[in-house]
């Protein structure tokens, strides 16, 4: 749906008076104060959609985010792993949408630091870190997933870093 314009005329003067698309604001997050468009903001909404929070775009401190979300019972079952988000928010949003239904926010990692997720399909177990290199997170996710039992069987399914 484009632009919308009503010409009232009046002689030689006119008076154009435009209308912003319906579509404008039908992201289900519009109007949270937080662009969710993509390429610019959380990438949760299409584009053209939340047009008044992407208006004036910045991103506050300057930091990039990233975020795991878990399916509430075991991250095997379902995970979502956001990471360079322009804000905590936009990055607990993006790894909501994509872990799906019935997920939580386990844990919240920016300015450089690393994000590894580890899982036992065998076991039911399961374990996340962060660090300050990817190795070190992935180390010891599948450290805490193992916990004592060396045949646990865990392995990263998911592993990131933000940037700085």
């Amino acid at each position: 749906m484009g632009l919308r314009a009503t010409v009232l005329s009046a002689g030689m003067a006119c008076l154009l008076l435009w209308a912003a698309p319906a579509a404008a604001q039908i992201c289900q997050y519009a109007n949270d104060g937080e662009c969710d468009e993509p390429g610019i903001g959380t990438a949760v909404c299409e584009a053209g959609t939340d047009t008044a929070d992407c208006a004036n775009l910045t991103v506050p401190d300057g930091f990039l985010y990233g975020a795991l979300a878990c399916a509430e019972a075991y991250c095997g079952d379902a995970w979502g792993l956001s990471v360079d988000q322009p804000t905590a928010s936009a990055a607990h949003k993006a790894a909501l949408r994509d872990c799906g239904e019935n997920c939580i926010l386990e844990v919240t990692f920016s300015r450089g630091r690393c994000l590894a997720v580890a899982v036992s399909t065998k076991h039911g177990r399961q374990g996340w870190a962060t660090r300050s290199s990817l190795v070190e997170a992935e180390a010891s996710a599948v450290e805490q997933c193992s916990g004592e039992d060396e045949f646990a069987g865990c392995a990263v399914v998911a592993s990131a870093c933000s940037s700085e």
